[in-house]
């Protein structure tokens, strides 16, 4: 799998380890979680949207 490198603000690395560490507490051992896990499966719900829904996906009104 090749590496892509992103520029994230701080808040938002902030965010993402603070559920990071919420999501490891709840799935207790029973499946691991990573930031990578997160980050692609938040990726796959905005473009699986933004494809289903296009001008009218949270992703475009957002960047709008």
């Amino acid at each position: 799998m090749p590496t892509v490198t992103f520029n994230i603000s701080v808040s938002m690395i902030e965010n993402l380890d603070d559920s990071w560490m919420k999501l490891r507490h709840c799935f207790k051992g029973e499946q691991r979680i990573t930031k990578t896990l997160i980050v692609e499966k938040a990726l796959e719900i905005v473009l699986q949207d933004f494809a289903a829904h296009n001008e009218s996906s949270e992703l475009f009104k957002l960047l709008k």
